[in-house]
């Protein structure tokens, strides 16, 4: 979460420099608009980064105040494998069942998966009117 922050400002500051660097040289050189549009573009990226993490967040404060709290038993870990530049890196998510539906987690850090073991339940938040929005609480793991 705080890295996802820090890649949204990072993208904001550079999109901010590129588009003012586009408006001063606009009519001093020939193609000076590519550094306003690559600078819009590159703070669009950052302000979506943000607006996905407003409305995470957003969704997780309301689940908390009006959703259903349930005591869910945790079945496992659901591990990902991504494949970058000769690598592989494989993510965990946390796995609980409650009524036969299965819930997964968004993705833990390497932390969280050790603190994983030390837990029987996690905090799971389902929306009374979807049970398909749902939220599992990591904050005892992260």
């Amino acid at each position: 979460m705080i890295f996802k922050m820090l890649f949204a400002g990072a993208f904001i500051v550079f999109g901010l420099i590129f588009a003012i660097v586009g408006v001063q040289t606009w009519e001093d050189e020939e193609n000076s608009f590519i550094p306003l549009i690559l600078g819009i573009f590159f703070a669009l990226i950052g302000v979506g980064f943000v607006a996905e993490e407003f409305l995470r967040r957003k969704k997780e404060k309301r689940l908390r105040e009006t959703g259903k709290l349930i005591k869910a038993s945790i079945a496992g870990t659901v591990e990902e494998k991504h494949y970058s530049k000769g690598r592989t890196y494989i993510y965990s998510r946390v796995k609980v069942e409650y009524n036969g539906k299965t819930y997964t987690s968004e993705y833990l850090t390497d932390d969280g998966l050790l603190n994983l073991k030390k837990l029987e339940t996690v905090d799971l938040y389902i929306d009374r009117e979807n049970d398909k929005k749902y939220f599992i609480d990591l904050t005892k793991i992260n």
